[in-house]
This record gives C-alpha cells, sequence and structure tokens, in this order.
C-alpha cells in the first residue's frame, strides 16, 4: 500500500500500533515472561554477552544507515512527484 504525496493515514498508524502492542504483550509481558527471558541472559557467560551486543550493535547500526543513504539517494527522485 503506497500513499504518495500524502501522509500516512492516522487510522493506519493506530492500527499498527494496536497490533505491535498486543504481539508485545503476548510474547514479553504475558505471565511475565521477559522475567524468564532475564534469568536466562543472566545464566550467560560475559562473552557471549559481548557478542551479542556487538551483533545487536552492528545490526542496528547497518539498519539505520541503510535507510538514512537509501532516503539520500532517493530524494532526488522524488522532489519530482
Amino acid at each position: 500500500m503506497c500513499f504518495p504525496n500524502q501522509e500516512l493515514p492516522v487510522e493506519l498508524f493506530v492500527l499498527c500500533l494496536i497490533v505491535i502492542a498486543v504481539f508485545d504483550y503476548i510474547l514479553i509481558l504475558h505471565k511475565d515472561k521477559y522475567l524468564k527471558y532475564f534469568k536466562k541472559f543472566d545464566k550467560k557467560p560475559h562473552k557471549w554477552k559481548i557478542k551479542w551486543a556487538w551483533i545487536s550493535f552492528l545490526t542496528i547500526f547497518f539498519l539505520y544507515s541503510f535507510f538514512l543513504f537509501s532516503g539520500l539517494v532517493l530524494n532526488p527522485y522524488f522532489k519530482d512527484m
């Protein structure tokens, strides 16, 4: 679904927020599942935590860079619309 030269409809934005909130509740917050995840994480060795911290950081960095640079590259194409 594409909305050229328009803003994202508020209803679609709210619907996405509701779906994300329900998804998070079911996977993380329901019956305090996050406490189990914290306990599992605390048992892992320090090296494992450092490795996954770097993997998480680099993933977020590359995704952010991709979206930033793709926006800079595609920007001239959308000026004509």
